[in-house]
């Protein structure tokens, strides 16, 4: 029988531009670190449906993956249907909330999930030039920033068994030229660099037949060590090279299957064992443990790195904050006691917060995470993790896309 081709449609492009500062491209931001990088934020300290919040644009379908932002277009996937098999992209203006395009697509692969999430539960990522939606069933589409199709593969045409009972959510990440997906679960178990520019697989490398919702990071390549993907599941983390697949190096470990690894600079921050730091500083592209700390729990949430700083938020609602340096505990604090599936966000001297509960908080980070306002929104559901670009914070519940700002 004659093997049918996951390829839909193929891309000639010579390269890509650059990102803004500015701009949000995946799930959470720049490294994965959860923050802007500001000392001072620009952005307020309450927020309610009349205050501060300069739109809200409902949404066509339900989806649990964040917004990214590039070139001050916010960009969303949804989900819909019975069987989840209608798969959309959807990008507004930032500043206004406009719908500037919709794109929608049949899915190729199982769109079954569980109730609180959807197809569209991964992240989708940008490298300055062009948008890769990842979905839950597998199928990975390229588009440009005017929403016109470059390439669209459908992975499980490969792999039909790619699949877990509850569904898939690993964000994609693209650095390189490759985007890589990670598709672990009890079927076909797998990760694979994707090439941007025509949508054709560069390697793929088998994986342990168990299910993992933790998305992959990046370390920069530097002198002789190349660009290493970091690769976590239940038990270990290991490093491949982008460009081939090949292993690099594996640590053994009880690393999460949720919480995804945050990488700034030279070191990468892991929920394994509790929390460890990784730190990449020589040639052979090894790291070395620079420290581990058993009492650092993200829980679903993934660790922030801010100005220094690392937080983590717990199945409680609690907030640690240490030392990125040295893993010291500086403080603890305790936000509400609902549900949290989001990544908090960190901008100047402030930690934004949003629970499934429909609850945003923020929190004095000069004041030992003292929660200074809370605000629940009426008949919302937070699930993804906020993107913050230009001043502005975009959140995405259930229905709507938010976008929280002075201006």
């Amino acid at each position: 029988m004659k093997k049918r081709t996951s390829m839909a449609m193929l891309l000639c492009v010579a390269f890509t531009m650059p990102t803004s500062a500015d701009d949000w491209t995946q799930f959470r931001g720049a490294g994965g670190s959860g923050s802007d990088g500001t000392k001072v934020s620009s952005l307020p300290n309450s927020f309610t449906e009349t205050t501060n919040v300069t739109w809200k644009a409902e949404l066509p379908a339900k989806g649990v993956s964040s917004p990214i932002v590039v070139k001050d277009r916010v960009i969303v996937t949804a989900s819909s249907g019975a069987t989840q098999d209608r798969i959309f992209v959807l990008c507004y203006d930032g500043k206004s909330g406009k719908r500037l395009w919709k794109r929608e697509y049949w899915a190729t692969g199982r769109g079954y999930c569980h109730p609180t999430s959807a197809n569209a539960a991964p992240t989708p990522a940008s490298d300055g030039e062009f948008i890769y939606a990842f979905y839950s069933s597998n199928d990975l589409v390229c588009l440009d920033l005017d929403g016109n199709l470059k390439w669209f593969r459908g992975l499980t045409f490969d792999y039909p068994k790619a699949a877990n009972d509850v569904g898939m959510s690993s964000s994609p990440i693209v650095s390189d030229g490759v985007v890589i997906c990670q598709v672990e679960n009890q079927g076909d178990s797998f990760v694979t660099g994707i090439d941007t520019a025509t949508g054709k697989s560069l390697w793929r490398i088998d994986r342990k037949k168990d299910s993992n919702w933790a998305s992959p990071a990046i370390v920069a390549g530097k002198g002789k060590r190349p660009t290493t993907v970091l690769l976590t599941d239940r038990g270990s983390v290991m490093g491949v090279d982008i460009k081939s697949g090949k292993e690099l190096w594996k640590i053994d470990g009880g690393a999460s299957s949720v919480s995804s690894t945050t990488v700034v600079g030279d070191t990468a921050y892991l929920a394994m064992d509790g929390t460890v730091a990784l730190q990449f500083n020589d040639d052979s592209g090894k790291p070395n443990e620079a420290w581990k700390n058993s009492s650092l729990n993200s829980a679903n949430a993934s660790p922030v790195i801010h100005n220094g700083e690392l937080f983590t938020l717990n199945a409680s609602g609690a907030v640690t904050c240490c030392d990125a340096q040295s893993g010291t505990i500086k403080w603890k604090a305790r936000t509400g006691r609902d549900r949290y599936w989001a990544t908090p966000v960190a901008s100047g001297g402030m930690l934004f917060t949003f629970d499934m509960g429909g609850s945003g908080r923020v929190l004095d980070l000069n004041d030992k995470g003292k929660t200074i306002h809370t605000y629940k929104f009426q008949d919302q559901s937070f699930l993804g993790t906020p993107a913050i670009s230009n001043g502005a914070m975009y959140v995405r519940s259930n229905t709507h896309l938010i976008r929280i700002s002075e201006k």
